[in-house]
């Protein structure tokens, strides 16, 4: 299975719906977007996650300003999606990772790109629609969830074959949403061992999920390219 694949078929079946509405204008430069947001109240990530990272000169800071101009110069989704799921990998040290979209139809989640997994965790994730997954519970509750070892989560025993044979024992999922907070996508990163990942690598994925779902907003209503 490549790296950083897009799976293009659900990708546009899920894009549909969104069509019907105006893309939205490119968002200011990033240069500019950091002190905006920050002193803005919403959904999203707060003040502290944005000042204490944007703000300050460590290479994650670094890592997350260079990921945020290329998600705003990203013309169309198909471009942005193979770049959501390398900075996400890179950022959490992750070996694995996916993006899903809603379906504004049902509010399942359509998994639209992936690296690192074979066709059993594709087929087995294609579509969520409850919370017996990680993302289905971060979906459900409109944050982050986190699991350390997926194989002590009594609610994920559904999956827990999958999880076993696709080598993966941990698992994160970080919410998108649009200005308006409402949830438009999912990414998720996993890992072959159990790990609790830090505070501060979680709030790094919060921050620069709002990134993501910024180039989420502005592009989803863009016809793929053909």
């Amino acid at each position: 299975m490549s790296r950083s694949q897009n799976l293009m078929e659900p990708l546009r079946y899920v894009t549909a719906p969104y069509q019907d509405f105006a893309p939205r204008p490119p968002s200011r430069p990033v240069e500019w977007i950091e002190p905006a947001v920050a002193s803005r109240a919403g959904p999203g990530p707060g003040p502290v996650d944005l000042i204490g990272l944007t703000l300050d000169h460590s290479p994650v800071a670094g890592s997350l300003r260079a990921a945020a101009t290329a998600l705003h110069e990203a013309p169309h989704l198909a471009y942005a999606l193979p770049l959501i799921l390398e900075d996400t990998m890179t950022l959490m040290a992750a070996e694995f990772a996916n993006v899903q979209i809603v379906d504004p139809r049902d509010g399942s989640l359509v998994l639209v790109a992936q690296s690192g997994f074979g066709p059993g965790f594709l087929e087995d994730f294609a579509v969520v629609r409850d919370d017996h997954s990680v993302c289905g519970q971060a979906a459900g509750s409109g944050a982050q969830a986190v699991v350390a070892d997926v194989r002590a989560e009594p609610a994920l025993e559904p999956h827990w074959g999958t999880f076993r044979a696709a080598g993966v024992r941990a698992v994160q999922s970080t919410p998108l949403v649009d200005e308006q907070g409402k949830l438009i996508g999912m990414i998720s990163t996993h890992s072959p061992w159990p790990r609790e990942p830090s505070e501060r690598d979680l709030q790094v994925m919060r921050l620069y999920s709002h990134f993501a779902g910024e180039a989420f907003a502005r592009l989803l209503p863009r016809s793929l390219p053909t």
